[in-house]
């Protein structure tokens, strides 16, 4: 984020040789996985390997031939076990956030197998999408559905900003029966403007998961603390009045 923002050599020099570090040391090589169901990589784990991606890609034009060679072999196969991770279903936020890695990647090799992919699960995420804009299994969670709505809405806003700005693939308008991206922002503005009375709306008793963060009468707003994506879309579309909202709430 540093050397993004300030262009710093020194920044530059001293991310490259972190990167390098952790590919000839099989950084995240083991332990990644939860240890229940089909297990998958851990959630926590996936936002580590999309910071190291991110990271990546801003080193990558002062890379070598040979310095490819040890750090491509070490992030495909990261890639690969997110990849091949299976959560509950279809409409979990996790399942975009795997998405999202696997197009980042692909994007960064050229590999148009994952921009097809995310294109799939981006236009079977809006037909799942209820006409308002939640997100079917993530608002019901508890104390936690807000959090975990956003974090829904977190992956298919970056899987669209990604394929705009690489590809010039514009899906954020894709709409069926008039809904799209933008309503799943809306319901995200309209939580943070009154999460006491949209939390109830949807939120069910989920005492194993949402509940230990929140409660459905006081949620969780710990999404707050990581919504720089709502940040990117309101710099997109900075007239629509979700981000007007945004750009009032978030920057303060």
């Amino acid at each position: 984020t540093f050397l993004r923002y300030s262009s710093d050599p020194a920044a530059g020099v001293l991310l490259k040789q972190a990167v390098l570090e952790w590919a000839k040391s099989d950084g995240l090589g083991k332990g990644i996985r939860v240890s229940w169901g089909h297990r998958p990589v851990d959630y926590q784990m996936m936002t580590a390997i999309v910071s190291i991606l991110a990271a990546t890609a801003e080193i990558a034009p002062e890379l070598s031939a040979d310095e490819r060679q040890v750090v491509g072999p070490w992030l495909n196969a990261l890639v690969r076990q997110v990849g091949a991770g299976y959560w509950k279903d279809r409409q979990d936020n996790k399942t975009y956030m795997r998405t999202y890695i696997a197009l980042l990647w692909g994007l960064m090799v050229g590999d148009d197998q994952p921009v097809q992919d995310a294109i799939y699960t981006y236009k079977l995420a809006i037909h799942d999408m209820r006409p308002d804009g939640s997100w079917p299994i993530d608002s019901q969670r508890g104390g936690a559905g807000l959090d975990y709505n956003s974090s829904a809405t977190q992956g298919v806003v970056m899987i669209a900003a990604a394929l705009k700005q690489a590809r010039n693939i514009d899906l954020f308008d894709y709409a069926v029966d008039s809904r799209s991206v933008h309503d799943a922002v809306a319901w995200v503005v309209k939580t943070i403007e009154d999460p006491y009375t949209t939390s109830p709306i949807y939120a069910l008793p989920c005492p194993d998961s949402g509940d230990r963060w929140g409660t459905i009468e006081g949620p969780s707003m710990n999404f707050l603390n990581t919504a720089g994506y709502l940040r990117a879309y309101a710099a997109l579309y900075p007239d629509r009045p979700a981000s007007i909202v945004i750009e009032g709430q978030l920057a303060r």
